[in-house]
């Protein structure tokens, strides 16, 4: 029962230079001692002998401070009594029941006890250890390897002093105000952790905790903590509308659901020479650019703002300067000269020339960009012609054209042809006395003449004449007639055999789109034409006469004989 109970090895013990005399008992607590003396001795050391001074029966027993952990001593005859603290018993105090009665998880923990002892601490965020005596460190250097649209991945170092300390890692996340923190625990060999299923363009709260596993409770440390916003998602469908010698048109789709966290829109454009990023207005004609639009989350810095990738890039080459004052200089019955100025600083690669006549249109390239004269030749007398005029700018892929410059003019009538007409007109006023008018009609042909009186010359037909042929049927009609033609045949009598013979052909269609341009705050619609070329098999009608067919001899081969047979008689074949 009179054991002494250990409470710091670290601490010395005044027990171990035996102050206690003649037998007595010693007892150490918290850094003190009482010495417990036999019946025969009394005092503080147990140096005083009760047989050799009687006086000592009048002797106040609890002068010697025998009562041990805070117990309160009540003095009786040739005796004491303890009155002990809760959580101590004994004669003298010195069990402990309820070890957490003398603090030993200090502030730094929560002590539990059985009552039979025994005791564990709860230790508080930062410590850890029996006694919630050693500090444990969150996890140092904290970094972001990488951040998407729904996934952020942590890197942190680990210290050889704390290594042998810790159980593992506690992971825990949040969006800034919205949903619930989920924690994720990592083995204490991890040092990288990629946190998924996040959502694009939310604020969130990430701590990292150290951790040590214990019996009953895991301890844990300060968090370290970071704020990351997340990717937000990039535009859909980007796509360049339109182009010309200095803007560029682009469109892309943005959903009302998916891009809620959207900010604001960022559009760069780079020129390939390197000369750095440009605006709409600003581009330069005949050049290519590369075109990035990336979506942004959040304007201040305060907000931590993030972006998404890019979603191209797309490349694009601008128009160049189109032909400057197109001019006709000198026209003849079967030439044209043509003249045009261009930009000293801006030369292009080339021109084409398409020259359109009615539906028919012919090109011509000139590989020469310094041009600024070219000659039409072999064209007709007398003829409207269309000219479109556009400088060429070749690519790796493909040659961008400038916007068309058109002009139109006639060439010179040939002198053969003004004879021609002349005579024609003569003529005319030459013969203009004999007849005024020539009208060929069904049935009848009727002439006109100044000079003499008015009379009619009638060339009469009718159906009993059989006028239509190949089975046309007959319809007379007053002093006329009409023939309804068999399938296949057509022409005033039926005489000409028709058939649809199939070719290939080309078909040329054209489409308008319309896109909005925004000019000092006014809206306009720009409409571009495009013209595409279709391969397809076309029909024609051909009709022709029937040559007439050759009658051929009768011979007795062709003829058919019918004979009758009567029962009972016999034929027989010779």
């Amino acid at each position: 029962e009179n054991q002494c109970l250990e409470l710091d090895a670290r601490k010395p013990d005044p027990c171990a230079s035996s102050p206690c005399l003649n037998g007595g008992t010693c007892f150490h607590y918290i850094g003190k001692y009482k010495c417990e003396c036999s019946p025969s001795f009394v005092g503080r050391h147990c140096e005083i002998n009760r047989g050799s001074n009687p006086t000592l029966e009048e002797i106040n027993e609890c002068l010697s401070q025998p009562c041990m952990n805070g117990g309160t001593c009540r003095d009786r005859v040739a005796s004491y009594l303890c009155e002990c603290e809760d959580g101590f018993s004994g004669q003298r105090c010195q069990t402990v029941e309820n070890p957490c009665v003398l603090q030993p998880c200090g502030n730094r923990g929560v002590c539990w006890s059985d009552r039979r002892g025994n005791y564990s601490c709860a230790c508080r965020v930062g410590h850890t250890g029996r006694d919630c005596e050693r500090d444990l460190l969150p996890p140092s250097g904290l970094h972001v390897l990488r951040v998407e649209e729904n996934e952020v991945e942590l890197r942190w170092d680990q210290s050889d002093a704390t290594q042998n300390l810790i159980s593992g890692f506690a992971v825990a996340f949040a969006p800034i105000g919205r949903g619930p923190r989920k924690t994720d625990f990592l083995e204490k060999q991890h040092s990288t952790y990629a946190l998924q299923g996040l959502n694009p363009g939310q604020l969130y709260n990430i701590s990292t905790f150290s951790v040590k596993r214990n019996t009953n409770s895991n301890d844990i440390s300060q968090p370290a903590f970071a704020l990351i916003r997340t990717r937000p998602r990039k535009v859909e469908q980007l796509e360049v509308v339109n182009v010309s010698s200095s803007q560029v048109w682009l469109r892309w789709l943005v959903h009302v659901g998916r891009h809620a966290a959207i900010s604001q829109v960022r559009v760069s454009l780079v020129p390939a020479d390197g000369s750095g990023p440009r605006t709409a207005v600003t581009l330069l004609p005949g050049q290519m650019y590369t075109v990035d639009v990336v979506t942004q989350t959040g304007l201040r810095p305060e907000d931590l703002p993030s972006s998404s990738k890019s979603a191209g890039p797309l490349h694009f080459w601008t128009r160049p300067l189109p032909p400057q004052n197109l001019s006709l200089s000198h026209i003849t019955t079967t030439s044209a000269q043509i003249t045009w100025d261009h930009h000293p600083r801006n030369l292009p690669d080339g021109f084409v020339v398409n020259i359109t006549r009615g539906l028919s249109t012919r090109s011509r390239y000139l590989p020469d960009g310094s041009l600024g004269t070219y000659t039409l030749r072999d064209l007709t007398p007398g003829q409207h012609y269309r000219l479109a005029l556009t400088a060429v700018r070749k690519t790796s892929q493909d040659n961008i054209q400038s916007v068309p410059q058109h002009l139109a003019f006639t060439t010179r009538e040939s002198p053969i042809f003004k004879i021609t007409a002349r005579l024609l007109i003569l003529f005319v006023f030459v013969f203009s006395f004999r007849y005024t008018e020539l009208i060929d009609g069904r049935g009848r042909i009727t002439a006109k003449f100044t000079n003499l009186p008015q009379k009619t010359i009638r060339h009469r037909t009718n159906c009993r004449t059989q006028p239509c042929q190949n089975g046309g049927t007959c319809a007379q009609t007053n002093e006329s007639f009409s023939c309804n033609c068999a399938a296949g045949f057509k022409g005033r009598r039926c005489e000409l055999y028709c058939q649809r013979v199939p070719h290939p052909c080309t078909r040329l269609y054209s489409e308008t789109k319309s896109v909005p341009v925004w000019e000092d705050g006014v809206c306009h619609y720009l409409y571009k034409r495009t013209y595409k070329v279709q391969q397809d098999v076309c029909f024609r009608e051909i009709c022709e006469p029937l040559l007439p067919k050759k009658v051929l001899p009768k011979t007795p081969s062709m003829y058919k004989l019918l004979y009758t047979v009567l029962p009972g008689s016999t034929v027989q074949w010779v």
